[in-house]
């Protein structure tokens, strides 16, 4: 009988855990806050939300800052910790290193005392860096840049054997995150002056290919951004670039001037240019965008001919797609008594699918008009702006290009 007692009583005290177990699981599912369809990072007074697609927000509670873009691991700090939150606000690793960085191809730098340290999501350590090296970048194209002594190199991951190779110089002057194949790398240069003396040093870029292997033969460019969309923007600064120019009189076209200014065109991955099919040559600018839906915006400068404008330069926007056909031919034409303060591009604006072209404050008129193909050079069509905003005091005259 005692015997039945206690294997009576043994088996009361282990239902009455499992009950004390399955309620403490049960609350713990119920406080544990998460969001989904994040769209954005609001901040109020000193509170960190994360926001979803319905307005819908969740704050961070005590966090005192967080990674700018989503992604589906962002870092944060804690009390003066660093850790890392999914994209649903739930933390994944506590804040306990010293400094962290974004996490990419579910691998991170982050710092515990002076070491750099490669983790994964789940916060397992894979690789410490040498004690000379360091990192504030993140992984792509299984690619890191890395730093020592102030030159720059790539760690690589090998995933087929889930190591990691450090290279065995540091060559670059500078080094960018790969995108879409391609790395921006620098090579300090050195400019004499007529005494062989050193003038000035400045820095030439390049392209890195996964492999190694450089894209150009000479870095040449004083300006290269990473590819987007299949080409990339590069610039080099020339001496007395000839800048065309306009007048009201049509009849005859001014001479034209020149000017140091940052020449751009933009490159392929196979180490082209970007044709200009009305030219047959590379497409060559005084500004330019980078290429997003297949569609890039680039102007000239040119000068506007006149005695009673104090500063008569302008930018002349053309639009072209992806093969270097013009969408539109050059966006303004002077016509004969046309004021430059009303009619040239001063400012460029982007409103959706809208290109917003903002001009002069010399008129009570406001004048909207639409680019359409096969429409003749301009349709227009009454819209109704907020004459309060901001942009809209400032000038008078809007153009609207819907691309």
């Amino acid at each position: 009988m005692i015997i039945k007692r206690k294997q009576t009583k043994n088996k009361v005290l282990i239902i009455l855990l499992f009950f004390i177990a399955l309620f403490t699981l049960s609350s713990c599912e119920k406080s544990t806050k998460t969001i989904d369809n994040v769209i954005a990072i609001g901040y109020l007074k000193d509170d960190i939300y994360l926001i979803n697609s319905k307005n819908e927000s969740l704050l961070l509670e005590g966090y005192d800052l967080i990674q700018e873009s989503l992604s589906d691991y962002m870092y944060f700090r804690k009390d003066n910790k660093y850790g890392y939150v999914d994209i649903h606000g739930k933390e994944i690793i506590k804040p306990k290193y010293d400094k962290a960085y974004a996490m990419s191809e579910n691998k991170a730098v982050v710092v515990e005392g002076k070491n750099h340290i490669i983790i994964n999501s789940e916060g397992n350590k894979l690789y410490t860096l040498p004690s000379n090296v360091t990192s504030s970048s993140y992984f792509s194209n299984d690619k890191l840049v890395i730093e020592k002594d102030g030159k720059y190199n790539y760690l690589t991951f090998n995933k087929e054997s889930n190591t990691f190779s450090l290279p065995g110089e540091f060559l670059y002057d500078f080094a960018g995150v790969y995108s879409e194949g391609f790395a921006v790398v620098g090579f300090e240069t050195t400019t004499l002056d007529e005494s062989d003396n050193i003038n000035k040093t400045t820095i030439k870029f390049n392209y890195l290919s996964t492999q190694g292997a450089l894209l150009f033969s000479e870095s040449k460019f004083d300006e290269a951004e990473p590819f987007t969309n299949g080409y990339a923007k590069v610039g080099i600064f020339k001496k007395s670039v000839k800048i065309q120019g306009e007048s009201n009189d049509l009849a005859s076209k001014p001479s034209p001037k020149y000017r140091d200014l940052t020449v751009y065109n933009y490159i392929t991955p196979n180490g082209g240019y970007l044709i200009d099919a009305s030219t047959g040559n590379p497409l060559e600018c005084h500004y330019g965008e980078t290429l997003a839906e297949g569609v890039l915006t680039t102007a000239l400068i040119m000068y506007f001919e006149s005695d009673e404008i104090e500063n008569n330069l302008f930018k002349s926007y053309t639009f072209y797609s992806n093969n270097g056909t013009k969408l539109y031919e050059t966006c303004f034409r002077g016509t004969k008594n046309t004021n430059v303060n009303i009619f040239w591009p001063t400012n460029l604006i982007k409103m959706g699918a809208f290109h917003v072209f903002a001009l002069g404050k010399g008129s009570t008129t406001w004048t909207f008009r639409l680019a359409v193909e096969g429409e003749g050079p301009f349709l227009e069509l009454p819209i109704q702006i907020d004459k309060e905003e901001t942009w809209v005091k400032n000038w008078y005259i809007i153009y609207i290009y819907i691309l």
